[in-house]
């Protein structure tokens, strides 16, 4: 077991110990080490002995273009922002913010506004991940 290390977060930890499963890294208050469960490859505890297991997906996480920390609750009705039903960079459309509810992002259908939206009667859908737009 090593020390308290900070220079690398817990994802990068985790990739670590998946690359290496005899390593054990104290990580921002967090162990990470190899899980003893077979469908997850690292196992995260927090001092409380409280722990998570980190799925393939979330250890290759660069390979998929998740969004920063983003405050949903503070955008407007038609605000644009980018959607994604999966988070893979080729994903991604461009979207009109309908609202926040039950912890996802919804917006207009095929990227109306709302306007268009109540003319043709269409409701809003709900995405797994969004973003504000890139700067073009």
């Amino acid at each position: 077991m090593c020390g308290e290390r900070r220079d690398m977060n817990v994802l990068e930890a985790a990739r670590e110990v998946q690359k290496d499963k005899t390593k054990v890294f104290k990580v921002e208050g967090f162990t990470v080490k190899k899980s003893a469960f077979g469908n997850y490859p690292v196992l995260i505890e927090d001092k409380t002995g409280a722990s998570w297991g980190l799925y393939d997906i979330l250890l290759n996480a660069a390979d998929f273009d998740f969004q920063p920390v983003q405050d949903p609750t503070k955008l407007k009705v038609d605000d644009p922002i980018e959607v994604s039903l999966t988070g893979n960079p080729q994903d991604w459309q461009p979207a009109y913010f309908a609202n926040y509810e039950g912890g996802k992002v919804w917006t207009w259908f095929t990227g109306y506004t709302k306007r268009m939206s109540d003319y043709y009667g269409y409701v809003p859908v709900s995405w797994n991940y969004w973003r504000l737009p890139e700067s073009k």
